[in-house]
């Protein structure tokens, strides 16, 4: 492969890659590291996996991210993830349904965050209620869910039949899925 401006290869596995493939580097006479993003990452995962076998490292890595956590949440730091900021209409609903009594072992599912249906849920085993959230996406426009392929699950009887389905498959065949809908 003819080298340009646009490319470099990498010491470490020797591919000519495009410069976007390298991370940014100002020690470096091109401004980019000699080794590429993918071969940067799988170092960082062997170091990091070696050095979590010294217990004293895992405990100063632990307290770093505890503190650093304790840090931005005095400075008023908000998380870009949605599920680590249950706020607004997602801690209605839950303290809507917080007094409907749930057995040990089961909890209570949310099948539509709208303001008709806070007290609407389904009472589900631990283990199905991780499934469910693991073959649905949540969509903040509807305040409901939708299936892995996109179907919004805008009725009880529709989330219901959806979730019987998820119940009785195999973790991770799709197929089966897409023969509902």
């Amino acid at each position: 492969m003819k080298e340009t401006t646009d490319s470099k290869e990498c010491f470490k596995c020797g591919v000519t890659k495009l410069v976007t493939e390298f991370y940014k580097h100002s020690g470096m006479a091109d401004n980019r590291l000699n080794k590429c993003k993918s071969c940067t990452r799988a170092d960082v995962e062997v170091r990091r996996s070696l050095k979590a076998q010294d217990p004293e490292w895992a405990f100063n890595e632990a307290e770093r991210h505890r503190l650093k956590s304790i840090k931005q949440r005095e400075s008023g730091y908000k998380s870009p993830n949605p599920k680590k900021q249950m706020g607004g209409y997602k801690k209605k609903a839950c303290s809507a349904v917080s007094r409907i009594p749930c057995p040990e072992g089961f909890q209570k599912h949310h099948w539509s965050y709208n303001d008709e249906h806070w007290k609407d849920v389904f009472i589900v085993t631990i283990t199905l209620h991780a499934k469910i959230h693991r073959y649905t996406k949540y969509d903040p426009d509807m305040k409901m869910y939708r299936t892995v392929h996109g179907t919004l699950l805008d009725s009880r009887e529709l989330a219901k039949k959806y979730y019987d389905k998820v119940a009785v498959i195999e973790d991770g065949i799709y197929s089966e899925l897409t023969k509902l809908f």
